[in-house]
């Protein structure tokens, strides 16, 4: 048994705290960031938007990520659109701050998530849609057994282009065989 589920080398997800939106608002600036988290117009949010948005995920497993050498706030990692009776959850994960994209964290993250979902969850299947564009969202999510499962064709309008949304799932006996884990009994 994993002695802490929430805790990696260098990370640990974690429930919101008052005042990350704060910190959070900035990262509703860079572009790059919103584009890559998400398919809605790319607009700036304020801390009362974002605080409602984290208050408003009760049908929703939500997490902070924060640095364990200095609790700094880097990203966000959650499982909703939950349908307990499938056993299937929808994955969304991202790294805010410009500087701590490209460092391990997210793929630290996504193994903590998936673990979760899996081992304490017991969910079988976990889903998640990426835009084509972001190559290293998709790289990070094969390397950690997600397959890609469908395509959304050219359902993505970004400066006078269309894109596919990479449709990607994984299964738990993949994960399972691939993590030498053994299932809940």
């Amino acid at each position: 048994m994993k002695d802490d589920i929430f805790r990696s080398t260098r990370i640990r997800l974690c429930a919101p705290r008052t005042g990350d939106e704060k910190h959070m608002s900035a990262w509703y600036y860079d572009a790059f960031y919103l584009r890559s988290v998400d398919t809605e117009p790319a607009y700036p949010l304020s801390e009362e938007k974002i605080e409602k948005e984290i208050k408003g995920t009760d049908d929703a497993f939500y997490f902070h990520i924060r640095t364990l050498d200095d609790d700094r706030l880097i990203g966000f990692a959650t499982l909703h659109s939950l349908e307990w009776n499938n056993q299937l959850a929808t994955l969304a994960i991202g790294i805010g701050n410009e500087k701590d994209r490209g460092q391990g964290f997210g793929d630290e993250a996504l193994k903590l998530i998936m673990r979760y979902a899996f081992m304490e969850l017991n969910l079988f299947r976990l889903g998640l849609e990426v835009i084509a564009y972001n190559g290293n969202a998709i790289n990070l999510y094969l390397r950690n057994g997600f397959i890609k499962e469908g395509v959304i064709r050219k359902a993505v309008y970004r400066d006078n282009q269309r894109h596919d949304r990479i449709v990607m799932g994984v299964l738990r006996p993949d994960w399972l065989k691939e993590n030498n884990s053994e299932p809940a009994t």
